[in-house]
């Protein structure tokens, strides 16, 4: 009898008590969050972006992926309750994003009871499952200061013993994060989520539980320890207008510890706590959610990373910046009578080009490069127009970004591209590779570190020691963009 309590309890309400004033909606499977990190962070999670298992909170988080995801999650709850998650999501293209996703629940055996029975003497017992899939999609819409957008369509169903009930549902979800200044850490979102057509179960019509969001995620570094923060504004059907927040503080960018707390749990007074793990590709989450008499609910989730990374989308030519972040007025826009209306595509690298490179004396020498260079023309010349030489770079390959070094990479990216003349490789065959690696903000919040420019052979050519450090992350890519450019000290 306590068993089919539980169940009951468990299907009326998602886990928390019916007190909290969750369990007047059918389905609350579908708003429990997925992953280990947002529970752990007391179930915030409308702000946070590139995480796979953030989809469920708010879908356009799916529009800040840069790579491809594999996911999976083991929910053990209380008894022999148990549920899984298993998604894959990723970039397609500079502005869009595909992911798939399942959850299951499988509530186990219950010993059937009746009038007739009330001992289950017989034996008889009955099963209990919940599932459902989704098809997500994401974009990214402008540049500078781009807005994610994200849509879940998906289709759930619901058993126990002869009930059943089925139906269609879909989430939508918007983010926003500043580009620059004093905000640039801070991401914004709001989404709704579960919204669809009322259902039948146990011969009563019910409502999803349509849930809606507001809130934010703060990422960034705190005298050169990197800390995480989230604050959900949280409401819908069968539920109050509660708050969920959360923090987590990384030691050794390896090892986050994390604490949270959520508004609809009364019990042991809605607090969670959790820690993740993170090496290389491969990133492993744990959370700890006590449920006082009712057990402890633990959940671990792993994520793999994989695949190339996604460039950032190109800039427009007629509001974007310059190549090293001076605004483009109309009258450079325009183009120069010298040079033909309709240009060829720009030539493709060869070694002889490269060969045919000037030696660095008698590039023009600077005592610190300049931040900010002429324009490249790309094409051929008119006959009246003598070609410029050839770079020092002409075919690279940068490394993927790092958390800590995404701002920086991102600028650069957006400036070596509108670079004619450096073609950019996502197949590491280029001439010479970029590494990044050692890129990163100091504890006073300046850029600082060092750039590596190493050859197809992996062997070190040349480097850039960004000393003094950088205000910004576009002043430190346009020095890194200059270096390149100029080629200074290089053969």
């Amino acid at each position: 009898m306590k068993k089919i309590l539980m169940l009951i309890l468990i299907l009326a309400t998602g886990l928390p008590s019916a007190a909290d004033g969750i369990g007047t909606t059918v389905g609350e499977f579908l708003r429990s969050e997925r992953g280990a990190k947002i529970p752990a962070y007391g179930g915030a999670g409308v702000g946070l972006s590139g995480d796979l298992f953030a989809v469920q909170n708010n879908p356009a988080a799916l529009a800040g992926l840069d790579r491809y995801e594999f996911a999976l999650e083991r929910d053990q709850m209380i008894l022999d309750i148990s549920g899984n998650h298993v998604s894959l999501g990723g970039p397609l293209g500079r502005r869009f994003a595909l992911g798939l996703s399942y959850t299951g629940i499988d509530y186990g055996s219950t010993l059937r009871t009746t009038t007739t029975d009330p001992a289950a003497a017989t034996g008889a017992t009955f099963d209990g499952q919940d599932r459902s899939v989704g098809v997500v999609f994401g974009m990214r819409v402008g540049n500078s200061s781009p807005i994610n957008l994200g849509l879940t369509l998906k289709t759930y169903q619901m058993e126990i013993d002869q009930y059943q009930a089925d139906g269609p549902a879909f989430d939508f979800g918007i983010q926003w994060q500043p580009s620059r200044g004093r905000l640039a850490p801070l991401r914004l979102g709001a989404s709704v989520i579960n919204l669809g057509p009322k259902t039948t179960f146990f011969r009563a019509e019910e409502s999803l539980p349509t849930t809606w969001r507001l809130g934010g995620a703060w990422t960034g570094h705190l005298g050169g320890t990197r800390l995480e923060a989230a604050l959900d504004l949280v409401g819908g059907t069968g539920q109050d207008v509660h708050v969920q927040t959360g923090a987590g503080i990384w030691i050794g960018n390896v090892l986050a510890l994390r604490l949270g707390y959520d508004g609809t749990r009364d019990i042991d007074n809605g607090f969670s706590g959790g820690a993740g793990l993170e090496w290389k590709d491969l990133v492993v989450d744990y959370a700890y959610l006590p449920y006082g008499d009712l057990g402890t609910r633990n959940r671990i989730s792993m994520k793999y990373l994989f695949g190339n990374t996604r460039p950032p989308a190109p800039s427009s030519s007629s509001s974007s910046k310059s190549r090293l972040g001076k605004k483009t007025s109309a009258s450079e826009t325009t183009k120069s009578p010298s040079v033909p209306e309709k240009k060829p595509a720009p030539e493709p690298f060869t070694p002889a080009r490269t060969a045919a490179a000037p030696p660095a004396a008698s590039r023009t020498p600077t005592a610190e490069p300049s931040p900010y260079l002429p324009p490249a023309k790309s094409g051929a010349p008119s006959q009246n127009v003598k070609p410029s030489p050839a770079p020092a770079v002409e075919s690279l390959h940068i490394s993927p970004p790092t958390k800590a070094n995404r701002e920086v990479w991102t600028h650069l990216f957006t400036n070596l591209a509108s670079l004619d003349r450096i073609q950019l490789s996502v197949e590491a065959k280029a001439q010479y590779f970029l590494d990044l690696s050692f890129v990163d903000r100091n504890p006073a919040g300046k850029w600082t570190g060092v750039a590596i420019l190493r050859d197809r052979k992996q062997e070190v050519v040349d480097s850039l020691v960004l000393d003094p450090p950088s205000e910004t992350a576009e002043d430190a890519a346009g020095r890194i963009t200059a270096w390149l450019w100029l080629g200074k000290g290089r053969k």
